[in-house]
């Protein structure tokens, strides 16, 4: 659609000279594998078979280099059982910068545990809102209340997500 615009321009007389590729370059917040090299090898050629060669490019890669450098501590403050259901609850939630849960990321987690036997949980925040689910049916080990559990792939948006909403304070953020 960018050409189809650029060339719309250009037609009505408007000489362009920078084209803003935007973002949304995906990062493995799971075990799956995204190849990046195809993602850019990709643009790459569709930029310069489609556009003038003396342009301007820009890129958004927000996600894709930030994400990985985040690393969201929380600790385990409640488990329950509901129904047939394990519940685990932690001290961080949708609402403390999660919020993108709600939209279908599943994080990957490290789990301070001593028990190997890993139990299917539903892992929510601390807040009393129903909305308030980090994940459903996600394999770990059974912590104890108190337990650290790492939520890795957190650098990207959990910051500016997160707020003050129900009483619980903004995680801090600590730079290394």
């Amino acid at each position: 659609k960018a050409k189809v615009l650029w060339d719309m321009a250009e037609k009505a007389g408007i000489k362009l000279c920078l084209l803003n590729i935007g973002g949304g370059y995906p990062i493995n917040y799971t075990k799956t594998s995204i190849n990046i090299d195809i993602i850019e090898r990709t643009i790459h050629k569709l930029i310069f078979e489609k556009f003038p060669e003396d342009i301007e490019i820009h890129i958004e890669p927000g996600r894709s280099v930030v994400g990985d450098a985040g690393v969201l501590v929380s600790s385990v403050i409640g488990k329950a059982k509901r129904y047939d259901e394990d519940w685990l609850y932690i001290d961080v939630g949708v609402f403390n910068g999660l919020m993108e849960s709600l939209g279908g990321i599943r994080y990957s987690y490290i789990v301070e545990s001593y028990k190997s036997n890993d139990k299917k949980w539903t892992l929510a925040g601390p807040s009393c809102d129903s909305f308030d689910v980090i994940d459903k049916n996600i394999p770990l080990p059974e912590p104890d209340i108190g337990c650290l559990i790492l939520i890795l792939s957190s650098g990207a948006y959990t910051v500016s997500y997160a707020s003050e909403f129900n009483g619980f304070s903004i995680p801090k953020n600590i730079l290394i």
